[in-house]
């Protein structure tokens, strides 16, 4: 985060854009064909999406908060737009190892 706060915002929410890509272009390679989406009490899979649609999660909701704090003159954003970042990211980790 601190090398985020050095930069303008806009070079930081392109920043945060550009890790969102790099990390769909990962998971498309890493995912199943089909990526569990919901599990239900008893731990078994609800319902599924095809991973060319799942992995648009982290760029689209990484341009949403981008473009949102796109023109503020600060980085109050960010930090939504990196959490979604992390926790997506954490849970399509757990689906490649686990799937």
């Amino acid at each position: 985060m601190k090398f985020l706060q050095r930069l303008n915002p806009k070079q930081a929410y392109l920043v945060l854009l550009v890790i969102s890509l790099l990390l769909a272009v990962l998971f498309l390679g890493v995912l199943p064909a089909n990526v569990p989406m919901q599990w239900g009490m008893d731990g078994n899979v609800n319902y599924t999406f095809p991973k060319q649609v799942a992995v648009l999660l982290l760029p689209v909701l990484s341009a949403y908060w981008a473009f949102r704090g796109w023109r503020r003159p600060d980085l109050a954003n960010l930090d939504w737009g990196l959490l979604c970042l992390v926790g997506i990211s954490g849970v399509f980790t757990f689906i490649s190892v686990m799937y």
